[in-house]
């Protein structure tokens, strides 16, 4: 017994560690993402964080679409064990203080193995008893002009 306290410790103790920047906590989101560990997502977030996206409307005019996280979460549970997605993050522009992170990410998203759109996170995160946290993410959504459209 006293192992497995041992190895539970230890493995907090190096999750917490690997974390230390803001770059690994957007990495370690979309990994949670892609596994649909709601239970994970839902720590690496504050209470209240607000999602919105930046899209256009059937008039081709931009529109913000906001949901909470509580909303993305439960829709993330409601994907289906066998779908699969992918969000392939293009690269990261991290800009940091002490206490705030902002983490720019292009993306393509992939569906059932088809691309289905490009765009840009750009996440904005605090840091909270030494872990960074989602206080709140943009994007966009592009079906076309995309650098891979296939």
């Amino acid at each position: 017994m006293r192992i497995v306290v041992l190895y539970t410790l230890l493995f907090s103790f190096a999750f917490a560690k690997a974390q230390q920047t803001p770059q690994k906590a957007i990495e370690d989101f979309f990994e949670a993402f892609h596994q649909k560990d709601t239970v994970l997502l839902k720590k690496m977030a504050m209470p209240d964080a607000a999602l919105s996206t930046i899209t256009k409307n059937q008039e081709g005019q931009n529109q913000l679409v906001r949901e909470s996280y509580d909303e993305f979460i439960k829709n993330i549970a409601s994907i289906p064990h066998d779908i699969h997605f992918e969000e392939k993050l293009l690269g990261f522009v991290v800009q940091e203080d002490k206490m705030m992170a902002n983490v720019w990410t292009p993306y393509e998203f992939y569906f059932k193995g088809s691309f289905s759109h490009c765009g840009t996170n750009n996440f904005v995160l605090m840091k909270d008893d030494g872990d960074w946290k989602i206080v709140s993410l943009t994007d966009t959504r592009n079906r076309n002009n995309c650098k891979t459209e296939k």
